[in-house]
């Protein structure tokens, strides 16, 4: 009989043994370490039934529109060669060589006609802004009975330096560096300025404008600058 008691107290300690384990050896709800995001790892991705729970509001987080970094023709928007690409977009007829033989022309006539006084034979290649300037200084000259003698010896370099669109205006700027003898001399032939048979170099940007959308091809020389 006490083999039998021994038993059933021996069960019975085994069961409660067993439920007080089931209830104190499992961790408490929200303590589970191990399931801890690691802040230096990746950011896991939300269970199927969180994903449900996000809002999307509209638009908010839109990708922007992608827009090109280049023109058609491979440059920078904002550089010299993406400017130009501009301008030729508008006004097929452009060529940058061309353009400059031009204004070697224009340079070389409007040197020569403001030495001599004269600005009328390069009108058609003066802009107002500059044409008044360049007339009100041959006055104060002749009015001090004063002479320019110019004579471009070498045309070192013509290169184009700056360009954009104004509307419908193409605005071009053009670095001149040249070889020049330049003599200033009083009512009587006395020299104030410059040496005689000795040549400097002058360096000029001069910026040239044109409607791209008139028939007339000309440039206009819009502003100087030494």
């Amino acid at each position: 009989m006490q083999v039998l008691d021994i038993m059933i107290y021996a069960a019975i300690a085994a069961f409660l043994a067993y439920r007080l384990w089931s209830v104190l050896g499992q961790r408490e709800e929200g303590d589970d370490t191990s399931s801890r995001p690691n802040p230096f790892g990746p950011a896991e991705k939300p269970r199927e039934e969180e994903q449900e729970k996000v809002l999307i509001l509209e638009n908010k987080g839109a990708a922007a529109p992608v827009v090109s970094a280049l023109t058609s023709a491979g440059h920078a928007p904002t550089s010299l060669a993406g400017a130009l690409d501009k301008i030729k977009e508008t006004d097929t007829s452009f060529e940058e060589k061309k353009f400059l033989e031009g204004a070697k022309f224009a340079f070389q006539k409007i040197v020569t006609a403001f030495a001599a006084g004269d600005l009328e034979p390069v009108g058609w290649l003066l802009g107002p802004n500059v044409r008044d300037p360049f007339e009100q200084a041959i006055k104060v000259r002749k009015e001090r009975g004063q002479t320019l003698e110019n004579k471009i010896e070498r045309i070192v370099a013509v290169d184009i330096v700056g360009a954009r669109t104004e509307g419908s205006f193409a605005v071009v700027s053009v670095e001149f560096v040249t070889h020049q003898v330049n003599l200033l001399k009083d009512s009587e032939g006395r020299l104030l300025d410059g040496e005689l048979h000795k040549a400097e170099e002058v360096r000029d940007t001069w910026t040239f404008r044109r409607d791209m959308g008139s028939s007339n091809p000309n440039w206009q020389l819009v502003e100087t600058g030494a």
